[in-house]
């Protein structure tokens, strides 16, 4: 059977107590819950309202309970989610983008890793450093030695990676206006893809040096 059960922050001390919820005609809310300990009392205590959050129904990775308002990790420790309803059931929302991931189906990798209330170190947008060559994993720069097009004008600084496998393998050459994304995850802009003899072989004299790597 569902457990339907919410959680609160006490007007009172700001402690978390879990159990039903009583909303009244003036908005008012309360949470019914049994105290802890050898004299344990059914209470019924004002929670601040903004701090309301309901029990999904979903446990995490470690068996802690997911409501409403936790931010989670989903096996990807450079991403944080905030639980919320999203139409048709529970979601997590990956902060600072519009994207969810639905809470059921990802139970299995799901880690609470606090909520929004307490923790909202979580919720911070961290732009991640550039490169400090400005170059991505696999990149390096090239220097065009002869005017060829217009990826090759003579003197020119263009950054370059290595694309496909055996036979396929290309020189794929960026033009000077390409960016980073502000993730620095790719880079965009015009780019030609061409044949690995720019380098030079027996056959040719080499069109580009590589300065950079």
């Amino acid at each position: 059977m569902r457990q339907i059960r919410f959680r609160g922050k006490l007007v009172d001390g700001g402690r978390w107590v879990e159990g039903s919820l009583l909303t009244f005609p003036d908005g008012e809310q309360y949470i019914c819950y049994q105290t802890e300990g050898s004299t344990q009392e059914l209470r019924k205590d004002p929670v601040r309202r903004d701090t309301v959050g309901q029990y999904t129904g979903v446990n995490d990775n470690a068996g802690v309970p997911v409501f409403e308002g936790d931010v989670i990790q989903n096996g990807d420790k450079g991403f944080f989610y905030v639980v919320e309803w999203n139409q048709d059931g529970w979601a997590a929302k990956q902060v600072g983008r519009s994207s969810f991931i639905d809470l059921y189906y990802w139970r299995k990798d799901l880690s609470v890793k606090g909520n929004r209330f307490d923790n909202p170190e979580l919720l911070e947008v961290k732009k991640p450093e550039p490169p400090k060559n400005g170059l991505l994993e696999g990149e390096f720069r090239i220097r065009a030695l002869y005017e060829n097009g217009c990826m090759s004008k003579k003197g020119h600084v263009y950054v370059a990676q290595y694309v496909g496998k055996g036979r396929n393998k290309k020189v794929r050459v960026w033009d000077e206006s390409s960016k980073l994304d502000e993730e620095y995850k790719h880079r965009y802009g015009s780019c030609c893809d061409m044949e690995l003899s720019i380098f030079g072989d027996d056959r040719v004299e080499p069109i580009y040096e590589i300065i950079e790597e």
